[in-house]
Formats: structure tokens, C-alpha cells, sequence
């Protein structure tokens, strides 16, 4: 089984390092998946949220701005997982990250529904 999205969606910093959204296991409930935290709860785990579900994933990331943990693969620093997510109007410091990669096959995850 695939750990990562590294195939279908990444975020990408302001020096070009691809932040990668690996899946985890949580220690205390078992629960197992990427991790994502809503915003304003930083780094709180009774806030998470665990899928595999990589459409779910981008959802939360790209739409609704949620944080992910993920790690550098490539780039000038190889890290363990950070909580990383896309800057936007009510999260303006968010400012390692500033784009994302998505595959051709699920770039219909990301336009709004009024646009299609």
C-alpha cells in the first residue's frame, strides 16, 4: 500500500521543496490515514481528522484550507512531518507553502461547483 500522495498531490514551498502528505498512524485512538487538522487548531490532535481517501485529502487541503502532515523528499532539507497547508485570507503567515501540485485525473477536485 502506497504512504504517500506523492503521485496525485503535493504542496510546493516558496524554495521549491514538495511537501508531501505521508499516512500515519495514530498511537492513541489507532486511527490510520493522512492527517488533517482544521484551521485555528494547529497542531491539537483531539482536532484531527485521518482518511486514505487522496480525494478527501485535497478537498480538505485545497478548499476548505485545512492543515496536513507532510514531509520534504526533495529540496535542500529532508524533514519529518510538519503540519503544513495553503496560505489564504484568514491564515496570511502560511507563507512556507505556495502553490500545489494535483494530477491531470484529479484536478476536478479543486473547481469551485459554481464553475462547472
Amino acid at each position: 500500500m502506497e504512504n504517500t500522495s506523492e503521485d496525485s498531490f503535493y504542496l510546493i514551498a516558496h524554495n521549491n521543496s514538495h511537501y508531501v502528505p505521508y499516512k500515519k498512524r495514530n498511537l492513541k485512538s489507532g486511527a490510520y490515514g493522512y492527517e488533517l487538522l482544521p484551521e485555528g487548531y494547529g497542531n491539537n490532535p483531539s482536532m484531527d481528522e485521518y482518511t486514505e481517501d487522496v480525494a478527501h485529502l485535497i478537498k480538505r487541503v485545497v478548499v476548505d484550507k485545512w492543515l496536513v502532515r507532510a514531509k520534504v523528499l526533495n529540496g535542500p532539507q529532508q524533514t519529518k512531518g510538519n503540519s503544513v497547508g495553503l496560505p489564504g485570507p484568514e491564515h496570511p503567515t502560511r507563507k512556507r507553502i505556495r502553490t500545489y501540485w494535483i494530477s491531470s485525473k484529479l484536478q476536478h477536485l479543486t473547481i469551485p461547483a459554481s464553475d462547472i
